[in-house]
């Protein structure tokens, strides 16, 4: 096999939240289904792994187990994008877009961790710790007569 990258986008929509999976596009699967190591690693840019390991069903492979502990950890919601980068030597680069399509950045951890699941980690762990959202603005809420709203 070459060296060279190969990219895939996903779009999180509410149930590979709510199912703990995601499907992987099936023109990867048939690209590379037969050599993916299980499990993967992602490597955000924040300078952690985290093991997903896959589940294929027919024909189609899903990331399963650590894919629900990654995506809390980074707060996914719908209408996240997610770059997927396959680096042949088993990992997958992965960047985070939020709704406005900027990339979400997250505070770089220097000590890389292989972590399986963010609930076997210990409470002085970073990786224990939620990004916070933000609150939405109060543009979307609907004005009312004498009142002024920011």
């Amino acid at each position: 096999m070459s060296s060279r990258c190969n990219s895939f986008y996903k779009i999180i929509l509410t149930k590979c939240l709510d199912d703990g999976n995601l499907m992987i596009p099936n023109n990867f699967t048939r690209r590379f289904g037969a050599v993916l190591p299980n499990p993967l690693l992602f490597k955000p840019p924040d300078g952690t792994e985290w093991k997903v390991y896959w589940i294929k069903n027919d024909s189609k492979i899903w990331f399963q187990k650590g894919w629900k502990d990654f995506a809390t950890y980074y707060s996914l919601d719908y209408g996240h994008l997610l770059v997927f980068e396959y680096h042949e030597s088993s990992h997958f680069e992965v960047h985070i877009f939020d709704m406005s399509a900027l990339e979400v950045e997250y505070p770089f951890h220097n000590q890389i961790s292989n972590v399986e699941s963010v609930e076997n980690l210990n409470d002085e762990s970073p990786l224990k710790k939620k990004r916070l959202k933000l609150p939405m603005t109060s543009l979307h809420l609907p004005k009312t007569k004498g009142s002024y709203q920011n």
